[in-house]
C-alpha cells in the first residue's frame, strides 16, 4: 500500500505539470512532456555507474527535471555527464544539471561553454571549482542574454592574455572576462568590444596613456555602468584636454571623463550591488600615465588612431 500511495504521488506530481508555465518564463506551457522528462531522467541515473543516488533522491531528481517540461531531461544529461566526466561531485552535479534543466536550451550551452573555456588546458585552465563558479555566474546566475554572456567572456578572455594586448595573467584575466560579461545582463548590447575600445584609449597618445594595469581595471570599473559609457568618457575627455576653454591637465581631464562616464546610465540609482556606480569611485593614489610607465601597448590591428585636433592658428 506504502509503495503504491508514494507512486501514485510521483503520478500526481507528473501530471500537475502539464499546462503550467515552464519554469523559466511566464508563458504558458501547453505540450509539456513531463511523463517523458520522468521516464527518461529517472532511468538515466539508474543506469549511471557511481551517481550516489539512492532510488527516493533519484525518484526526487526526476521530478525536478520534469518540471523543465519539452527537453529538460536531454538538459539534465548534457550537463550531468559532462560534469561527472570532469569528475565532480554526483550531487553537486545533480543540483548543477538539475537546475539547468529548468531553464531553455541556450543556459545549458552558456553554461557548458564558459566551463569548456575556463577549465580546459587549451584554454585558461582554471581550477574546475573556479570554471564551474563562472559558469554559473554567466548562465543559472545571469539575468540578461546569456548568449551574449557567453561571447563576451570568450571576446574578453581572448583579448587580455593576449601579448599584444592586455597580456594579463590567466587567473586575472579569467576574472576579469567574467566580471565585464556579467555586467551585461543589465544592458542590451555586447559589452567585449565596448571594453576594448575603451581600454585601447586609455593607453593611447590621444587618451590619458594609462599604464596597462592602471587602464584594464578603469575601463572594468567603468563598464559596470553599461558600454555607453564609452561614447560618454571619450568625448569629455578630448574636450576636457583638448577645447581651449578647459585645457585641463590630463588627470584632471581623466576625473572629469570618469565623473561623466559614470552617469551613462541610471543603474547606479537602481542596482545597490554595483558600488562602483553607485559612487565615483576616486582616482587611485599611484595611477601612473603612460609618460610615467615603462608598460607598452600594441594597438589592435583594425583600428585606426583618431586625429589629433589641431591648435588653432592665428590670424
Amino acid at each position: 500500500m506504502r509503495g503504491a500511495r508514494h507512486i501514485l504521488l510521483i503520478l500526481l506530481g507528473l501530471v500537475s505539470n502539464l499546462g503550467m508555465t515552464h519554469a523559466d518564463s511566464n508563458e504558458p506551457i501547453h505540450d509539456c512532456q513531463s511523463a517523458r522528462e520522468f521516464i527518461t531522467t529517472k532511468e538515466y541515473l539508474e543506469k549511471s555507474a557511481d551517481v550516489g543516488l539512492d532510488q527516493r533522491q533519484i525518484i526526487n531528481t526526476a521530478h525536478e527535471v520534469s518540471k523543465g517540461c519539452t527537453g529538460a531531461a536531454e538538459r539534465f544529461t548534457r550537463a550531468f555527464a559532462t560534469l561527472q566526466k570532469l569528475e565532480l561531485g554526483a550531487r553537486t552535479s545533480v543540483r548543477l544539471a538539475s537546475a539547468l534543466a529548468q531553464k531553455p536550451d541556450t543556459y545549458t550551452d552558456t553554461f557548458l561553454g564558459v566551463l569548456e573555456r575556463a577549465f580546459l588546458k587549451e584554454y585558461l585552465d582554471l581550477d574546475l571549482k573556479t570554471s564551474v563558479v563562472m559558469a554559473e555566474k554567466l548562465s543559472t546566475n545571469y539575468k540578461g542574454d546569456v548568449q551574449r554572456a557567453l561571447e563576451d567572456f570568450t571576446d574578453l578572455t581572448q583579448y587580455c592574455i593576449d601579448q599584444k594586448y592586455l597580456g594579463l595573467a590567466i587567473g586575472p584575466c579569467a576574472q576579469l572576462a567574467a566580471d565585464v560579461a556579467k555586467f551585461g545582463e543589465s544592458f542590451a548590447k555586447p559589452m567585449a568590444p565596448a571594453f576594448r575600445s575603451l581600454y585601447e584609449f586609455l593607453v593611447s597618445s590621444e587618451g590619458p596613456k594609462l599604464g596597462q594595469a592602471d587602464a584594464a581595471r578603469l575601463a572594468k570599473n567603468l563598464m559596470s555602468v553599461g558600454p555607453d559609457c564609452v561614447e560618454n568618457f571619450v568625448a569629455a575627455y578630448r574636450y576636457a584636454s583638448q577645447n581651449d576653454s578647459m585645457k585641463l591637465p590630463a588627470r584632471e581631464a581623466l576625473k572629469l571623463a570618469q565623473n561623466l562616464a559614470q552617469r551613462s546610465s541610471t543603474i547606479w540609482a537602481q542596482d545597490e550591488s554595483i558600488d562602483f556606480a553607485r559612487k565615483p569611485a576616486a582616482l587611485p593614489a599611484n595611477l601612473k600615465t603612460r609618460d610615467q610607465s615603462q608598460n607598452q601597448v600594441t594597438p589592435r590591428a583594425g583600428v585606426p588612431p583618431t586625429p589629433t585636433p589641431k591648435e588653432p592658428t592665428g590670424p
